[in-house]
């Protein structure tokens, strides 16, 4: 009996209570079939580890270019942190870039929640992109964080979309 109850306890733990606590090479590669940039090698320092891609160039008018990069942060044995940074130096082409980010985004989401966000996510995702107002949601047990950081120069901003 002690033992049907353990077992009925582990299975009815739902699967997205361990979502984040993805093995570093799960974590590393999860976007590797979104973005042209692949995942580099776990590192780990003092405990932490961590790993990312190279940042990918995005369509842009302007000498520097926008671009986005996924990286994943966690201790030694698991990440616990995902996030996607889209650096827009080129304003010009802001929305069209703002929209690969979101696609990017949706991809992540899909892959951790198993289905599309929903059109209230998205709306409220598509807001933060415009009025720079930091959005979380909890979905599963899983926090997701927008936010809109403008540099100091007013020449660009970043967007990070970040999951723990």
């Amino acid at each position: 009996m002690k033992y049907a109850l353990i077992l009925t306890f582990f299975l009815l733990i739902p699967p997205y209570a361990y979502a984040l606590d993805l093995v570093p090479l799960e974590a590393c590669t999860l976007m590797d079939d979104v973005l042209d940039s692949k995942g580099h090698p776990w590192r780990v320092d003092s405990n932490s580890g961590g790993c990312g891609t190279t940042y990918q160039n995005l369509p842009s008018q302007g000498v520097i270019k926008s671009n986005v990069a996924y990286y994943a942060n966690g201790d030694s044995s698991s990440a616990k942190q995902l996030k996607i940074i889209l650096n827009i130096n080129d304003t010009s082409t802001a929305d069209h870039n703002i929209q690969t980010f979101k696609h990017y985004c949706g991809k992540l989401y899909m892959k951790l929640i198993k289905k599309p966000w929903s059109m209230e996510f998205s709306k409220e995702f598509d807001k933060t992109t415009r009025d720079g107002i930091q959005r979380s949601w909890k979905v599963n047990e899983i926090d997701f964080i927008l936010l809109k950081k403008i540099w100091p120069t007013g020449k660009g901003y970043e967007l990070q979309f970040i999951v723990e």
